[in-house]
């Protein structure tokens, strides 16, 4: 396997492609970009050589990496799972009066790399006409929640035998990278944000209008 690996330098940014405008199903270049920097933009290829190479992925090297995502719509997580190439989880243990609004699956748009390589997510939005979370799973750090300025409220939990991190709140874009710029970024105190990763798989939960507890509830549900 050939892997190529970019970190991008701004590093977990949140945006909304992790919450997801209800009426929206397709993202942005600008949320593309964000989904990137939350999954740590590793992008992995099994080939037998004619794989892309970083300068084919970026006209920018020195700069941030923006791999396009493809998403597929999907009716539901059984759905999804006949895209995914690893086991999806779904939450049982879901508030009175949320529901599911929309399944994503979501793969780099990368020609020359194998459907079986590591970069698949699912991405699931739950809502309840005012609250809303959102669960990603796949092959991304998950536990690598965003770091926050000084003050910021965060700490670990348990979650399936392993330990999660949490953080209230996330980066958001202010000003996109460019080939002359790193753009500009600034913290804003929402999503609450819980990631972990076990067996190989990474999982994040980004909620707006729930508490910590709510969220924990959720993740240790998921079967």
């Amino acid at each position: 396997m050939i892997i190529l690996a970019s970190i991008v330098v701004f590093f977990l940014i949140m945006c909304a492609l992790i919450i997801f405008p209800l009426n929206s199903k397709t993202l942005s270049a600008n949320d593309q970009m964000n989904y990137n920097i939350r999954t740590n933009n590793v992008v992995h290829a099994e080939n037998s050589g004619g794989g892309k190479t970083m300068s084919d992925l970026t006209a920018n090297p020195d700069g941030p990496v923006v791999v396009k995502a493809k998403q597929t719509d999907c009716n539901d997580f059984a759905e999804a799972q006949k895209l995914a190439n690893f086991i999806i989880k779904a939450p049982q243990n879901i508030p009175d009066g949320f529901r599911l609004v929309f399944i994503q699956h979501i793969r780099p748009d990368l020609p020359k790399i194998a459907a079986t390589a590591k970069n698949d997510t699912v991405s699931a939005v739950y809502s309840n006409g005012n609250a809303q979370f959102n669960i990603i799973q796949g092959h991304f750090s998950g536990g690598d929640v965003p770091v926050g300025p000084e003050g910021s409220a965060h700490g670990t939990v348990e979650i399936a035998g392993v330990q999660g991190k949490w953080v209230k709140g996330g980066w958001n874009v202010v000003e996109e990278p460019s080939a002359d710029s790193k753009g500009t970024k600034e913290w804003k105190s929402n999503p609450l944000d819980l990631g972990w990763y076990k067996d190989g798989i990474g999982y994040a939960i980004l909620a707006t209008g729930m508490e910590l507890d709510d969220i924990v509830k959720l993740a240790n549900s998921m079967e």
